[in-house]
């Protein structure tokens, strides 16, 4: 009686012209022309396989593989050419794509809510706004239509939004510090783009040139991603003193140990010192201590001063403007939360050196 593992080969001689390979690589196949009969012809012939999986072992599932001795794993089943997914090496690739497309989606949903927020205004009074203002409209447009089209075709819907972005930061006041809104679609737009490499379905015989400039464009779209986020925490940059403020530009002090100094591009320096007699609720630092701030005047009471969109910021109450009180220029601001009338602090401008 012939050994077990010819046994087992002479069974399946009948069917070896039908059996597909799923072990050695996604639609490798039995050629027409093997013999059929005998044990060469349940033997793999590792010579015929078009390509080999990374590890060289494939992972057979209970009802469509069949292991066969000499060989690997045998699919009877294995529909690669036609699009599915039967193949084990690409299954985590799919489940990571899909995860993707599926963030990107839903991710997706809020920015639209902002972006349709600030087109709906922006459209209406399209034909009386300027040039600028025109120009950021029809980039919200197009990273609205960008949000719609990433739902069903994310490379493409990613394009657009990314595009619309790159127009309206033309219109802004320096690349350098972004509008953060304007960054967060860019981000989305990103997303939609990597989603829609993952899942790009490449054939079996894409050059391998191919996969290392799709590499190289995902890792270009990471770094984009992560230097957007940090634009983003960073907060929007320093917005010069407007002209009806100018009076606040120059360096203030208390007389107690107190400094505050502003610049006319936006800026704040804090230095107070170790033995100043300065209550805490008017001081955003600790004593022996500097900061540097922004400026942000809100309306004509309040100055606030702050580090970052996610940071805790300090508002002033302006209990008295500049002004003039014999030869001394003076002020009063007033930290206090709640607000307290006699919570005040007098701050004399330093004349200038």
């Amino acid at each position: 009686m012939p050994p077990r593992g010819i046994r087992a080969g002479l069974r399946l001689a009948p069917v070896a012209r039908t059996l597909r390979v799923g072990g050695f690589g996604e639609g490798a196949a039995w050629r027409d022309s093997r013999p059929a009969e005998g044990w060469a012809a349940a033997r793999w012939d590792r010579a015929e396989a078009p390509r080999r999986s990374r590890s060289g072992e494939a992972t057979c599932a209970a009802d469509d593989w069949l292991r066969v001795p000499g060989a690997r794993c045998y699919a009877a089943q294995m529909s690669t050419n036609t699009g599915s997914e039967a193949a084990v090496p690409g299954a985590k690739k799919s489940r990571v794509g899909r995860i993707i497309r599926w963030g990107a989606r839903i991710s997706s949903i809020p920015i639209f809510a902002l972006v349709v927020t600030a087109l709906v205004p922006a459209l209406d009074s399209f034909a009386i706004s300027a040039k600028e203002d025109r120009i950021i409209a029809l980039g919200l447009c197009g990273a609205c239509a960008g949000l719609l089209a990433g739902w069903r075709w994310a490379g493409i819907g990613g394009g657009i939004i990314v595009a619309g972005v790159a127009l309206m930061l033309t219109q802004g006041e320096s690349l350098a510090y972004p509008d953060p809104f304007s960054v967060a679609f860019g981000l989305q737009g990103i997303l939609f783009l990597i989603s829609g490499m993952l899942n790009s379905r490449s054939g079996p015989t894409a050059a391998p040139a191919l996969g290392w400039l799709r590499k190289g464009a995902m890792g270009l779209l990471g770094l984009c991603a992560l230097i957007g986020a940090a634009t983003i925490y960073r907060g929007p940059g320093p917005t010069p003193v407007p002209k009806d403020k100018e009076a606040f530009i120059g360096v203030w002090e208390d007389g107690a140990g107190f400094s505050l100094a502003i610049t006319s591009d936006g800026h704040a320096k804090i230095s107070q010192a170790k033995d100043s007699k300065v209550e805490r609720w008017n001081s955003p630092i600790v004593p022996g201590a500097s900061g540097v701030f922004l400026v942000y005047f809100r309306g004509d009471e309040r100055l606030e001063l702050t580090t970052g969109p996610f940071r805790s910021a300090k508002v002033y109450h302006i209990d008295s403007n500049p002004r003039a009180r014999g030869k001394q220029i003076k002020m009063v601001l007033n930290g206090s939360d709640p607000y307290k009338a006699s919570g005040g602090m007098v701050l004399v401008k330093k004349p200038p050196s």
